[in-house]
């Protein structure tokens, strides 16, 4: 029953069970020491309690190491001994570590500390670090001396970041652990990891103007994740590796990043940039990472392409075509058009007349269509104004400003002659009529009834009021109109159809 209740510097108290007397009152008991290391003994000691009986060791730690027994005395003399088991020593325990800190890591501290002071007792010989439920024991060289550094990364699972965690940090000794109560020093960090990606992806678009920008926005883009954010790097790209934003020394307390090439450095409250000094038509990416000194996260990249609208149309090709099958009308067809300046990436086109018909802007239409306006056209010189387009998948582009005026020559409508008529008698028949397609800006109208092309058989002017014999056989009427200079444009009618 015999036990060390107690230590301390040079100090160990003891206490036991008292036997039997044996019909003679106890008058006190004596405690022997003895050393392990020279099994001399070092001292007998007289208590008159059972109870933490004080006794002064030579030295503290296990080099100072001693064996403890215990006698009872009376009057006829002293008892059979009893012992403590095994061997016991003095010691202090060490304290508190000091210039104690944290460092963030991800669901985790990075703990650092120094040895503290010596105070007489047995060498540190190790660090119990706890963050959280986490612990970890640092073994160290019991010869380090006063001041030197340490440090311990801890992390767990079941550790937020975001959120406060309590830490410590207990130095050890070789004080007898069963009876030690150990300082520790003691702080609360906050674990943090690279920012997180939390919200939609970056908005981006690029200009459909001049080509030459595009713009990015990220706000909700991304989390904290315990740690602000303290910067944000944007790049565009046409091409190439994917860009890299790397950070070292988080496990060293020591966070450096290394930006991606060609970035924009941009602040910690920025949303959104802008890019220029592009080409239009050409795809690029746009990549954003967010830094927070733990890590630097990339959003999910977004591609755009700018876009530039044609330039202004200064010239043009056109000609006077059949607008049909049936050579009753014609019109003039856009084929081509150049651009002095700016893009020329152009295959659709916009048109109005600014004079001879009606002046309403019309839709986009590929090149070669005809320029109509709901018949208001024919018969007129009329003239043009023209936009260059494209279509792109993000939208149908068209010149900022119309053309300059451009003459289109005189759309021809060879209508049907009023109250047209074939009268067939036996042996012979007969057109008539009365109205023709009127126009002054037709150079001319001509008609003929039988079945020549020389020129002499064309009777000019057709009058608005007429008629036509045949002869013997029924043959179609065909009449002519010439503009645009000298240009004819000829519609027969089939006997067999009037």
């Amino acid at each position: 029953g015999v036990e060390v209740s107690e230590f301390g510097d040079r100090l160990l108290k003891l206490s036991w069970v008292p036997g039997s007397f044996n019909n003679s009152p106890i008058d006190h008991y004596e405690v022997t020491m003895v050393s392990v290391a020279t099994d001399e003994v070092l001292s007998v000691t007289s208590c008159a309690a059972t109870v933490n009986c004080a006794l002064t060791t030579p030295g503290n730690g296990p080099g100072n190491a001693v064996r403890l027994s215990v006698v009872a005395v009376n009057a006829i003399g002293p008892s059979a001994g009893a012992s403590l088991a095994g061997t016991i020593w003095s010691d202090i325990i060490p304290p508190p570590p000091s210039s104690l800190s944290s460092t963030p890591l991800d669901q985790g501290l990075r703990v650092t500390w120094k040895k503290p002071a010596d105070t007489g007792g047995s060498a540190i010989e190790q660090y119990v670090v706890t963050v959280g439920d986490a612990i970890q024991v640092v073994d160290v060289n019991p010869g380090d001396p006063v001041g030197t550094f340490y440090s311990a990364n801890l992390t767990s699972v079941s550790i937020a970041n975001g959120s406060a965690v309590g830490y410590s940090v207990s130095a050890r000794n070789s004080a007898p652990n069963s009876l030690a109560t150990w300082n520790q020093a003691s702080g609360v960090g906050i674990p943090a990891g690279p920012p997180v990606l939390v919200g939609p992806t970056v908005s981006a678009s690029a200009s459909l103007t001049d080509g030459s920008t595009a713009n990015a926005s990220w706000s909700d883009v991304f989390g904290a994740n315990g740690a602000p954010i303290l910067k944000y790097y944007a790049l565009i790209e046409a091409g190439g590796p994917d860009p890299a934003c790397t950070v070292s020394g988080v496990e060293n307390g020591s966070p450096s990043v290394s930006p991606p090439g060609g970035s924009q450095h941009l602040g910690a409250g920025t949303t959104s940039t802008a890019f220029g000094g592009l080409s239009a038509n050409q795809p690029y990416t746009i990549w954003v990472f967010a830094y927070n000194g733990q890590g630097c996260t990339p959003a999910v990249p977004v591609q755009v392409t700018p876009r530039a609208a044609p330039g202004q149309v200064t010239s043009i090709s056109h000609e006077i075509d059949e607008n049909g099958d049936d050579d009753e009308f014609y019109d003039a067809r856009l084929t081509g058009y150049g651009i002095a300046s700016g893009s020329t990436d152009a295959d659709l086109f916009m048109y109005r007349f600014t004079s001879g018909a009606e002046g309403s802007e019309s839709g986009v239409v590929p090149l070669g269509s005809f320029l109509t306006a709901g018949g208001t056209q024919y018969g007129n010189s009329v003239t043009a104004q023209v936009k260059a387009c494209r279509a792109y998948p993000e939208a149908t582009l068209c010149s900022a400003d119309w053309s300059g005026d451009f003459a289109l020559g005189v759309p021809v409508h060879n209508s049907t002659p009023g109250g047209l008529d074939f009268d067939a008698a036996l042996l012979s028949g007969a057109w008539s009529w009365t109205s023709i397609p009127a126009s002054t800006a037709y150079e001319s109208i001509a008609f003929r009834c039988d079945s020549g092309n020389s020129e002499a058989g064309w009777t000019t002017p057709m009058p608005v009021t007429g008629e036509c014999e045949t002869g013997p056989v029924g043959r179609d009427l065909r009449v002519r109109i010439t503009a645009n200079g000298g240009e004819t444009y000829v519609r027969s009618y089939s006997s067999l159809e009037y």
